[in-house]
């Protein structure tokens, strides 16, 4: 089999491209991954059970700014809700701008973390770019808390 570019999308939106991706169950999440062979893509379908409730979520749009060449930028969002014992877990999701492309996120080096919580005031996420980035990059954040 050659190796080919995989569009992998989330909710009918792309989020990277790759040469595969691996599902792994994991506790208490079992993975049904099915091809469809007519519409030229597989499903994959998440059973889960159990765990007692996942917790509440904060999400939203950010958007990083990386000037002219540099290798980080912070953004900071006000949450009256996080903490920093609260926190379970974060996501986030690179978005295709007219100005960004997901290539450019992979290219440039582009990671996020959250940092900085002040307590039921506000948090940070901050951009890494290892190659440098310039402009503008957008993220879809999701924090579980």
């Amino acid at each position: 089999m050659s190796e080919r570019s995989l569009r992998i999308k989330h909710n009918d939106i792309d989020i990277t491209r790759s040469h595969s991706i691996n599902f792994l169950d994991g506790t208490n999440a079992t993975f049904t991954v099915t091809e469809d062979i007519p519409n030229r893509h597989v499903d994959v379908q998440v059973e889960s059970t159990g765990g007692g409730g996942s917790g509440s979520t904060i999400s939203g749009t950010a958007v990083l700014n990386f000037g002219a060449e540099k290798d980080k930028a912070l953004n900071t969002v006000t949450s009256v809700v996080l903490t920093v014992s609260n926190i379970k877990s974060f996501t986030i999701i690179p978005q295709e701008t007219t100005e960004t492309s997901l290539d450019d996120f992979k290219l440039n080096g582009v990671t996020f973390n959250i940092e900085n919580i002040i307590n039921n005031t506000s948090f940070d996420i901050r951009g890494t770019a290892s190659k440098k980035a310039s402009g503008n990059y957008t993220i879809k954040y999701i924090i579980i808390y």
